[in-house]
C-alpha cells in the first residue's frame, strides 16, 4: 500500500494516528483559517514527516461543497508564513476518491456554500514511536481488543516499537 511505502522510507513500522469522520453542510464555515493556521505535522530533521494523512471521499468533493483546501509544498515552509489565496487549492473529487498527503502540509475544510452534505473519512499514521493523537489504549475497551487481529491492535498502537512501549503487568500503580 502506499502508506506503508511512504513511512517505511523512515521507519520499520506505523501506527493509526487518528480517524475522523468529516461532513459539512452549509452552517460549516472554512476550517482553513480558524483551525489550521499553522503546521500541524511533526517534521523530523528538516525533512521528513512523522505522520501522513488520507482522507476518502464518501460523497463528491467540490469547492462548493467544502472540498478539503490544500497548500502544495507548504510542508517545507517556515512556520511563520502565511499562503497568499492563490496557493490555496482545493482538493475536487468524485466520492470514492482518496486524497493523500503529508502530515505538515497546510490543510482544511473550505466553506460549504452549497445545499449538500460533503462527506469524508480521514485516516492518519504516523510512525511507530510517535504517540497517537486519538489515545487508542482509553478508546478501546479490554473485551473489544482481545476480538481484534494482530494486525489491527499494532496499528492501534498496542505492540512494541523496539524497546518504546514495555508493559510489565507484575509492577502495578495500584497497591
Amino acid at each position: 500500500t502506499y502508506i506503508h511505502t511512504y513511512i517505511h522510507t523512515y521507519t520499520h513500522t506505523y501506527l493509526l494516528h487518528t480517524y475522523i469522520r468529516t461532513y459539512t453542510h452549509t452552517y460549516i464555515l472554512s476550517l482553513f483559517y480558524s483551525v489550521f493556521p499553522r503546521r500541524v505535522g511533526i517534521v523530523i530533521d528538516g525533512t521528513r514527516e512523522a505522520y501522513a494523512a488520507f482522507v476518502w471521499a464518501m460523497s463528491d468533493f467540490r469547492t462548493d461543497n467544502g472540498a478539503t483546501l490544500l497548500v502544495p509544498g507548504s510542508h517545507r515552509w517556515d512556520e511563520k508564513r502565511v499562503p497568499t489565496a492563490d496557493e490555496i487549492k482545493a482538493a475536487e473529487m468524485p466520492a470514492g476518491s482518496v486524497l493523500f498527503w503529508a502530515g505538515g502540509l497546510l490543510h482544511g475544510a473550505g466553506a460549504n456554500r452549497s445545499q449538500d452534505w460533503r462527506y469524508g473519512v480521514i485516516l492518519t499514521y504516523s510512525l511507530g514511536w510517535v504517540r497517537q493523537e486519538e489515545n487508542q489504549y482509553l478508546a478501546v475497551p479490554a473485551a473489544r481488543l482481545a476480538q481484534l487481529s494482530p494486525e489491527v491492535r499494532r496499528l492501534a498502537g498496542f505492540d512494541m516499537y523496539r524497546a518504546l512501549g514495555f508493559f510489565d503487568p507484575s509492577v502495578s500503580s495500584a497497591g
